[in-house]
């Protein structure tokens, strides 16, 4: 009611909406809350405006949480054009500056049937037939027998052709910590190299630590070119 009193007058009207759209993000309704949101941008009109710049921060963490990243990072590039540091908004773009490719794109907001669906024609297309395929946090593990599919069978019992792969969804590097873990679970499944493959990039330790192990990196650059690949 008290959010009702303030539309009707013209001073607190944007700024009411814009509290209202919060109020219906900490409900969970997002759809609500960002129509909100717009209404307050387009009511303030100034673009400039710190209302309306703190009105339109809110509408891409509303995308955000949504995860319509496409749409956050329009609002994100909106308010950079006019305040570089506003806020984190900078420190936004660069997290989710994959979702400018559009392969990539497909790659990050992939269903997990789609998102194995690629995978395993990656590993395809490195060579491998796919054996089995289990989901991990921020990604899917698989098991690759390098060879042809037709022959998955006979080279089933020559360890020295198998693989584990593992494709992150990440917005940080990945660290030494997963390396290790990777070339620990290689061992145990007697297995003789893995390959590790994300969206993200990799941290100097991990880089260090694979060198002359059997983990192989493969980055952004390398996923961009195994999804072109592919599509």
């Amino acid at each position: 009611r008290a959010f009702e009193q303030a539309l009707h007058n013209k001073a607190y009207r944007a700024r009411a909406l814009t509290e209202r759209g919060r109020c219906y993000f900490a409900l969970d309704a997002l759809d609500k809350g960002i129509q909100e949101l717009e209404l307050a941008v387009k009511i303030i009109g100034d673009e400039s405006n710190r209302h309306s710049l703190y009105a339109r921060y809110c509408i891409a963490s509303g995308y955000e949480r949504s995860n319509q990243m496409d749409k956050a990072l329009a609002q994100w590039d909106k308010i950079y054009e006019i305040k570089q540091d506003f806020l984190d908004v900078e420190k936004k773009r660069v997290q989710y500056a994959d979702y400018r490719y559009d392969v990539l794109k497909d790659y990050l907001n992939a269903g997990e049937e789609e998102f194995t669906a690629l995978c395993t024609a990656m590993a395809n297309a490195m060579g491998f037939a796919v054996k089995e395929t289990k989901s991990i946090p921020n990604g899917l593990e698989l098991i690759g027998i390098e060879g042809p599919e037709e022959q998955i069978d006979e080279n089933e019992n020559n360890r020295a052709l198998h693989c584990l792969m593992r494709f992150y969804r990440l917005f940080e590097l990945v660290h030494e910590d997963l390396v290790y873990a990777m070339l620990e679970d290689i061992k145990r499944a007697n297995m003789q190299r893995g390959r590790i493959i994300t969206n993200s990039g990799f941290a100097q330790d991990a880089r260090d630590y694979a060198k002359a192990r059997a983990v192989r990196l493969l980055d952004k650059d390398m996923l961009i070119e195994l999804l072109q690949k592919i599509s």
